[in-house]
């Protein structure tokens, strides 16, 4: 497994429209591109379980930061070819990096995208802490 952080590509954009962008493409990323496609999502940390207000409820969260204008990190973790994780593994795996970065308190929300010949994961981390 390759693992890559992606730069935000809008810096000046606004927390809200960063998450909002983010969360929409990582679930519906067929809207930019046709042969794009999600095939498992999930998220941690939320107190709701729609995307709507998902996305509402970290960028009220992302917002208390004061001392980062970006505190949402996007990461994107890529299997091998022919390697077809199940989506019990998908959300190990998950849970193990939010580890290893000792963020596994924090909302995350990721989904596995199938447009090449590398099934992926889009991770979005929150890296302000609910409590």
């Amino acid at each position: 497994m390759i693992g890559k952080k992606i730069r935000n590509p809008r810096k000046s954009s606004s927390k809200a429209s960063r998450i909002g962008g983010l969360v929409r493409y990582f679930t519906s990323p067929e809207i930019k591109n046709v042969q794009e496609k999600c095939v498992y999502h999930n998220a941690l940390g939320f107190l709701t379980t729609d995307i709507d207000s998902q996305i509402a409820e970290m960028t009220a969260l992302a917002s208390e930061s004061v001392r980062s204008a970006d505190p949402v990190n996007h990461y994107v973790l890529s299997w091998r070819e022919g390697e077809q994780p199940s989506f019990e593994q998908v959300d190990e795996v998950v849970g193990l990096f939010l580890d290893e970065l000792g963020l596994q308190d924090h909302q995350v929300i990721y989904a596995m995208h199938q447009d090449t010949d590398n099934l992926h994961l889009h991770i979005g981390v929150n890296r302000v802490n609910p409590e």
